[in-house]
């Protein structure tokens, strides 16, 4: 949705804003640590179970397929 310049800018808005824990180096760090596919697949499970807002966006769903990281892509 372009709100945000790229993931550095997202992860310390996530630290600052919504106290993610610092430690972890924002939200698209631990993403881009626990895998893409791993969180597209747990998005994908929460959104069968609850809601389709858990529904991953296709761009993170296209990272993932390319086994591709937040931080070493352009998709900020």
């Amino acid at each position: 949705e372009e709100v945000v310049s790229g993931p550095q800018m997202l992860d310390m808005a996530m630290i600052l804003g919504t106290g993610f824990p610092p430690f972890r180096g924002g939200l698209c760090r631990y993403a881009d640590e626990r895998g893409l596919s791993e969180i597209v697949d747990r998005l994908n499970e929460l959104a069968a179970r609850y809601s389709d807002r858990f529904k991953p966006d296709a761009k993170l769903v296209a990272l993932a397929a390319q086994n591709q990281c937040l931080f070493s892509s352009n998709a900020g």
